[in-house]
């Protein structure tokens, strides 16, 4: 009768691996603690939530280390009318990009997506040595509740890459995955405040929505079946921030009179910070440069 009982409650589930333990969570199964790599292996269960259809993939939540930062309903800080800009420049002679086109030959559809040398997207330099993609936003000085935007930010997966590469949200705003191609994707996070979400997103499905609740910083986004794509989420409590584009100037607008401290972000070369005073309606400069490691 025991071993019955054994046979009805567990005959319908089946293990997952959470941290090195297996776990009976139905028919998913992801590592709690896994590790970031250039190329990321396939998560234990790939080949089976590529096949699955969409309402047989819940999403994974493993495990919080933070408890949620989410604004409560305190009073909105004020916006102000002052403005930082600046450049991030690149010390030293620009690398090589490596071409990807080799290890997308493991998928047609994503080889056919490009008529150019798909490029990798870690260090891109631009003919005067600005630094593109590093994520620039206010550390320190304000201080208040800022409400998220109410729209969802939207990153898509085009071409098998993760479009935009690097992006941030305000704490509390969602950010909506599409797959705009004709092939499976695999939305596989690595935050260590927020929860990791690891789920398979076959070509023609909805959206998958994520949700960060704890402020972090350089939060990794791969596709476990296509190695080469990654995306770098920030989650921030203010909205000043900014991205630099390919000549490496961003903006920050609407700032409060006030002293900041600005950090830049490069997922692979570091960060830095800078100390800002600003008075009402002054538009001040905040440079940076990187060196190559």
């Amino acid at each position: 009768m025991f071993r019955k009982s054994l046979i009805l409650g567990f005959g319908a589930v089946a293990p997952i691996c959470l941290t090195g333990v297996w776990v009976f969570a139905g028919d998913h199964c992801s590592k709690g603690s896994a590790v970031l790599s250039s190329s990321a292996a396939p998560s234990c269960c790939a080949a089976k939530e590529a096949a699955a259809t969409e309402t047989e993939m819940p999403a994974l939540a493993l495990e919080v280390n933070a408890p949620s930062e989410l604004a409560t309903d305190a009073a909105q800080a004020p916006m102000g009318d002052s403005t930082v800009k600046g450049l991030v420049k690149f010390d030293g002679a620009a690398p090589t990009r490596e071409s990807l086109n080799d290890l997308m030959k493991a998928d047609a559809v994503c080889l056919k997506a490009h008529t150019d040398p798909l490029l990798k997207e870690d260090v891109i330099v631009g003919k005067d040595g600005g630094l593109k993609n590093v994520f620039v936003y206010v550390k320190k000085g304000a201080d208040g509740k800022y409400e998220a935007p109410k729209d969802a930010f939207s990153l898509d997966q085009k071409g098998c890459v993760y479009v935009p590469h690097v992006f941030g949200v305000v704490l509390g705003q969602k950010v909506v995955v599409h797959n705009n191609d004709g092939t499976t994707h695999n939305i596989h996070t690595f935050p260590k405040r927020n929860k990791a979400i690891n789920q398979a997103q076959p070509a023609g499905s909805k959206e998958l929505e994520l949700e960060m609740k704890t402020a972090e910083m350089s939060i990794p986004i791969k596709c476990d079946m296509h190695p080469w794509m990654m995306s770098v989420c920030y989650v921030v409590k203010n909205p000043f921030f900014a991205v630099t584009d390919d000549k490496g100037n961003f903006e920050i607008k609407n700032l409060p009179a006030g002293d900041y401290t600005f950090e830049a972000i490069h997922e692979t070369l570091g960060a830095q910070t800078m100390d800002v005073k600003i008075a009402a309606k002054e538009t001040k400069d905040a440079n940076f440069t990187f060196k190559a490691k």
